[in-house]
């Protein structure tokens, strides 16, 4: 399976020292080769988020990406989601790429402090089948053990 990562926190990610966000980081980078590793998606409007991020995002951002632990969807597929999305999707976030994003990989697990974007990726009549989950640290309502089962459900 796959997961998104916005641009909100893929410093917090990279910097490794966030207790928060090391289950995300440690399911991207197994210490063994691990077939069913999961795979940060992206499209060319995440990619040119990153690209303004912190050296230490980028570094891990290539760093995954050589490792064969990215998914690249085609521009295509995502502007004309984007569209219809602007169209017809009434979002609340300026996120639409990464609601389109979702739609057209398949990943449900998307890792975000955005709560705008956390509503849109969580309505059903946006990314639905099955529904989409986030991970994030605004509510500390889950636990490390239930942001595990997360990962493991959407990311094994």
């Amino acid at each position: 399976m796959h997961l998104i990562v916005d641009a909100n926190v893929i410093n917090l990610l990279a910097n490794g020292e966030d207790l928060n966000f090391r289950p995300i980081l440690d399911a991207l980078q197994p210490k063994k080769a691990a077939h069913s590793a999961p795979k940060l998606v992206y499209c060319r409007h995440l990619q040119q988020e990153y690209d303004r991020a912190s050296a230490k995002a980028l570094a891990l951002f290539k760093a995954l990406d050589q490792q064969g632990r990215t998914k690249f969807i085609r521009t295509e597929l995502v502007d004309r989601d984007m569209a219809w999305l602007a169209e017809h999707g009434n979002l609340r976030s300026n996120d639409t790429h990464i609601v389109a994003l979702a739609r057209q990989s398949g990943a449900r697990l998307l890792c975000t402090n955005d709560r705008l974007l956390i509503e849109d990726f969580t309505n059903r009549h946006l990314v639905d089948n099955p529904r989409g989950n986030v991970y994030t640290t605004l509510d500390h309502v889950q636990t490390p053990a239930a942001y595990r089962r997360l990962i493991r459900r959407h990311c094994a």
